[in-house]
């Protein structure tokens, strides 16, 4: 449109005038009242006047200007530097007003930013009818893509008259479908979107300090939306009127009035989608991307007003303006914004950086680093990225380089860069467990760490570098280098003894460093080694790093073995705890009362082995356990523990238990040796009613007892049938033959001798005899 030329040139003259004289020189007054009476003429044909720049582009009413023209160039320039995307100018525009307007100008741009930026002057300055404009045009030449993948032709000339807009209520309603869409694509795992992109940011995140995206954990996850699905609303746009080239003001007005009605999260969910606009009509991107700026502003403000963090808003931000070319410019715009509306800017240079950072190559980023010194300007996140990147892509010597001058720093005066330092260090050392550091890096990076512990003086540094040791040490652990982990604590108390003053909170941070080997994260990682070591192994490695963690690692030695499945690891379990001995004594009695039987048998089997008589008070309820193997095995430790304490109680559950169970008590008892049981056995062996391997082992247990007062029952037993009599069936003989044999008094070996002669010719007198030769052997 050539008839803006003229306001464009007399405005650029007025400026240059204002930038020689002050505003009350008459070439002043003269210069701005041209300009003045331009701008009436051009308002007094249509009510407003927008203009609008894009790189280096200009835009009157939605119309290009000649790039060409110095004019058109001068107010381009000046704009952009001052990090504004345009003006509105209104119908009643003063004198005054286009004054306050162009000294905007003469300001230079860092000091207006200081003074909260364009609109803030204009503010300021009671101007109403000219204001900062937030939209934003850009340019699609032909057989370029726009960020939505589409193809558009150069700028078209302006459509004819607009076909009637839809109704706003349409409008809203189409962009949330389109939320509505995106939100079930996202939570079905097939989004397409830029918006659950993994960026590195402020705030969380995993190992490498890079949060999730928008809509994962660390951003806006409460929103409830995901990204938006913006392909259907082609034919929307083609009702609004909007074509191929760029949308005119008032269409952009329509978009601009759907836009602002959405939340602030809707907001940043539509930002953050506008790769998925359709190509027809291509206008609809240019005009959607024209707003992106004043939405992002708005959006922004309004989360920061509800509460919203930086944290949160950072990482959805970058996703945003990383694709863009003129981000900075967004960015002042924002900025600015903030300023106006009296918020929190102070993270604006920060993603700025942050962006900038990530569109170097890796080799001016090392250029950076290394030679530049830029490795403290990075964020905390920005660094740990960089360092992970490195090490996935093997880039070992620039690795070490680095956590080089990272221990150098450590070991500086200036607390600042201190803190930097090792809280890098701290985020580094995560991966010596996983996915491991490179060869060289683990050494120095222990040793440094002890040496920071016992001399940094600042307890908040010190806090972090008890976080990297404690790290550090977890991988050890993790594989299995139990001697070192001891040699490294001794290591840290000895340089803290020798400290000429001793510190309280550098003693509790020993402790706490001490005591996080008892949690259970670190036993179970010293156990999942235990499971994997050869048996000549455990005594040498295992078993000094058992006895320096005491109770708590017996303890959970115990859990483990009531929850592993494996026969196998639940023998190295009971291996291990029995090789601690009386430690484990504790632990095992609190197990008895545990509601997994086998784990019962296994502490009472321990105990039988490790435990002393004062465990039996403990073991005697389980002579009644429902379990038989449980009980059988209480019989067992009783005995071994008690001797002949526990005859009384033995003797009490021969009458109540099972077969089984009586059989562990018999044997008992005649390894007690036990007369006071006389009578109950006696009666037992000579119960034909019982079961014959009771009987059998009743026998066997007067021969251990050995009394001769059981000498008549024993005779009983060997009576051969006869014609008036019962008798005994052959088993029950040669068990009480066996019985007199162990008896070795005379008239035991008489009854014996007796009993060969008289038996038939076989296999019986055989034994008898064999018997009697041992009995009076010498």
């Amino acid at each position: 449109m050539s008839d803006f030329l003229p306001l464009a040139q007399s405005l650029t003259v007025a400026l240059k005038v204002l930038q020689m004289y002050t505003a009350t020189h008459p070439r002043s007054q003269e210069s701005l009242a041209a300009a003045h009476a331009n701008l009436e003429r051009w308002l007094a044909e249509q009510e407003r006047l927008q203009f609008i720049i894009s790189g280096s582009k200009a835009f009157v009413d939605g119309q290009v200007q000649d790039p060409k023209n110095p004019h058109i160039g001068t107010l381009v320039r000046l704009i952009a530097e001052r990090g504004v995307s345009g003006f509105n100018f209104e119908r009643g525009v003063t004198p005054e007003e286009l004054l306050a307007f162009l000294h905007g100008f003469v300001i230079k741009p860092a000091k207006l930013e200081e003074q909260g930026g364009f609109e803030a002057l204009l503010q300021a300055s009671g101007v109403t009818h000219i204001r900062v404009s937030q939209t934003r045009y850009q340019e699609v030449v032909a057989g370029e893509e726009t960020g939505a993948g589409d193809k558009a032709p150069a700028f078209a000339p302006a459509p004819p008259a607009p076909a009637p807009k839809p109704s706003l209520k349409a409008l809203q309603e189409a962009l949330m479908a389109a939320m509505a869409r995106g939100t079930a694509r996202s939570s079905s795992g097939t989004s397409g979107s830029a918006a659950g992109a993994s960026i590195s940011g402020a705030g969380g995140g995993n190992e490498s300090g890079s949060p999730g995206g928008m809509f994962e954990d660390g951003g806006l996850e409460d929103s409830g939306l995901g990204p938006a699905d913006l392909s259907s609303l082609g034919s929307l746009a083609e009702d609004l009127g909007i074509g191929d080239g760029m949308p005119t003001p008032g269409q952009l007005g329509t978009l601009r009035e759907a836009l602002m009605s959405l939340t602030p999260e809707a907001q940043l969910s539509l930002l953050a989608s506008l790769g998925s606009l359709p190509a027809d009509p291509s206008g609809l991107a240019l005009g959607m991307k024209a707003l992106a700026g004043e939405i992002l502003a708005s959006a922004t403000s309004a989360l920061l007003a509800k509460g919203t963090s930086w944290v949160q808003l950072r990482g959805p931000i970058q996703d945003l303006l990383r694709p863009l070319a003129d981000r900075d410019l967004m960015l002042r715009t924002l900025s600015a914004h903030l300023h106006v509306t009296g918020q929190d800017a102070s993270q604006i240079p920060a993603i700025l950086r942050h962006l900038e950072w990530e569109a170097l190559s890796l080799e001016a980023k090392l250029l950076k680093v290394l030679e530049g010194g830029h490795l403290f300007e990075l964020s905390l996140e920005q660094r740990l990225a960089f360092l992970r990147e490195l090490l996935d892509l093997r880039r070992f010597d620039a690795f070490l380089s680095i956590q080089e001058v990272l221990l150098e720093t450590l070991r500086g005066d200036l607390s600042d860069l201190r803190l930097k330092a090792i809280q890098t260090l701290a985020g580094l050392s995560r991966w010596a467990q996983a996915p491991g550091l490179p060869p060289g890096s683990e050494g120095p990076l222990s040793e440094a760490l002890r040496a920071h512990f016992a001399w940094e003086p600042d307890p908040p540094i010190h806090r972090w570098t008890t976080e990297a040791l404690e790290t550090v040490l977890a991988a050890m652990i993790h594989r299995g280098e139990f001697g070192s982990v001891i040699a490294d604590l001794q290591e840290l108390e000895g340089l803290c003894a020798f400290m000429e003053e001793q510190q309280p909170w550098r003693t509790d941070a020993l402790a706490k460093l001490q005591g996080a080997l008892q949690r259970t994260d670190f036993l179970d990682l010293a156990i999942a080694q235990i499971f994997t070591m050869k048996r000549e192994d455990m005594i040498q490695e295992v078993h000094p790093y058992l006895e320096l963690l005491g109770d708590p690692m017996v303890r959970r030695l115990v859990v483990r073995l009531g929850e592993e499945a494996d026969r196998t690891r639940r023998g190295r379990l009971v291996e291990v705890v029995r090789s601690v001995g009386s430690i484990s004594v504790p632990a095992l009695k609190d197990a008895l009362t545990s509601p997994a039987w086998f784990l019962v048998r296994n502490a009472l089997t321990l105990l039988s082995d490790i435990g002393d008589a004062g465990c039996i008070p403990a073991i005697l309820p389980l002579l009644g356990h429902p379990e038989p193997r449980v009980r059988r095995t209480a019989v067992r430790a009783l005995w071994k523990l008690g001797g002949p304490v526990a005859e009384p109680h033995l003797l009490a559950h021969m009458k109540e238990t099972d077969a089984e169970t009586m059989q562990e008590i018999l044997f008992a008892l005649g390894q007690l040796r036990s007369e006071g049981s006389l009578p109950q056995v006696t009666a037992l062996a000579q119960d034909k009613r019982v079961l014959e391997r009771l009987r059998i082992q009743a026998l066997d247990t007067l021969g251990h007892i050995a009394s001769p007062k059981a000498l008549p029952i024993l005779l009983e037993c060997m009576r051969r049938k006869g014609l008036f009599n019962a008798g005994e069936p052959p088993a029950i003989r040669m068990a009480a033959a066996k019985a007199l044999a162990a008896l070795g008094t005379p008239e035991a070996s008489a009854a014996l001798q007796k009993a060969a002669d008289s038996a038939p010719p076989g296999e019986e007198r055989d034994t008898f005899r064999r018997l009697l030769d041992r009995s009076v052997a010498p």
